[in-house]
């Protein structure tokens, strides 16, 4: 997938699929608090069905259940993104003890005659790191094209 995202300096796109875990796309920042590594990572879902925040909801709730054990939404927002309603997550979660900040910003594309694609652009950072990086997570979702799409 052609994915179009704006990197800070010091940011560099890596493997979208570390270990397994099938990415469409995944960039880390410069090593931080701890060796912590800020990253960002792009995922799609060609099969989304109802609202977004129904899409969301669920995706949460198999993210607390499966993944992170330790997440918790601490806040949540609307925005716009690619000139789409998006929902923005803040959740925390803890991983070989260290606190870690992920904010979520998520959007479905409904092109008429087409299926439903949902995307979700993950950030994360150490969470002592968060407030350091709230504006450049913001700027780099915004960033974000919908492949294939016009601009």
């Amino acid at each position: 997938m052609n994915v179009t995202i704006e990197l800070p300096d010091g940011w560099r796109p890596v493997d979208a699929s570390p270990n397994g875990f099938p990415n469409d796309f995944l960039a880390v920042g410069p090593p931080g608090y701890r060796d912590y590594s800020p990253t960002v990572v792009l995922n799609h879902n060609d099969e989304v069905t109802g609202s977004l925040e129904e899409w969301i909801g669920e995706t949460i709730d198999m993210m607390k259940k499966q993944i992170f054990k330790t997440l918790h939404v601490i806040d949540s927002a609307t925005t716009t993104i690619a000139e789409h309603p998006a929902l923005v997550y803040v959740s925390t979660f803890t991983v070989e003890a260290l606190n870690v900040t992920q904010e979520q910003f998520a959007l479905i594309d409904r092109p008429e005659g087409g299926p439903a694609t949902g995307y979700v652009l993950t950030f994360t950072c150490a969470s002592a790191e968060y407030p350091e990086y709230v504006d450049t997570f913001a700027t780099m979702a915004h960033s974000f094209e919908i492949p294939g799409r016009p601009a």
